[in-house]
């Protein structure tokens, strides 16, 4: 359906923007993600804060732990500037990497430690939207621990760190757990 909409307006001679391509992301999953990530990148449309956070959140909501997720992964972290990286998209990055890099903690936590080193010292983080236990996991937390280990280490990476978890938080839809 997504795609008949871009076709639409191709032949209507309407160039997508960046708004429309988070509006795609949004209403894709799995393998769709990449083709619509790539088709972005083709027309030259930069993506924001919103289309990273975006698409790493739809990853790691919608695709299955793999060699083709971890790949699309790796190109999606390649193309984020540190301009991009606030909150949400650490946050949502941290939930893909987390749910696709393949097994191998060392090597989920490389792969979180680039993320996070690339946001602005001070960029808030709440924890409430974060994947603290899968983080904590990673950390070596023992179980109750997790969320404290996870505040610590973004502590740690300059980030600052608050409770969040009001109304419409997002902690379950970003994977806390």
């Amino acid at each position: 359906a997504a795609e008949a909409v871009m076709a639409e307006m191709e032949a209507a001679g309407v160039s997508p923007n960046v708004v429309t391509y988070a509006s795609l992301l949004k209403l894709q999953r799995g393998e769709s993600l990449g083709r619509t990530w790539d088709a972005m990148m083709a027309a030259g449309v930069a993506p924001d804060a919103v289309v990273f956070s975006t698409m790493l959140g739809a990853m790691g909501r919608s695709m299955e732990p793999g060699r083709v997720a971890a790949q699309l992964l790796g190109r999606v972290l390649d193309s984020l500037q540190p301009r991009h990286a606030n909150g949400f998209v650490i946050t949502a990055g941290a939930l893909a990497i987390t749910a696709l890099v393949p097994r191998g903690g060392a090597r989920r936590l490389r792969v979180l430690d680039a993320l996070v080193a690339l946001a602005p010292k001070g960029t808030q983080v709440e924890l409430a939207r974060f994947p603290c236990k899968r983080v904590g996991r990673l950390l070596g937390a023992a179980d109750g621990g997790e969320e404290a280990a996870c505040g610590e280490y973004l502590q740690r990476a300059g980030l600052r760190v608050t409770a969040g978890g009001g109304r419409g938080s997002g902690a379950r839809a970003c994977g806390k757990g």
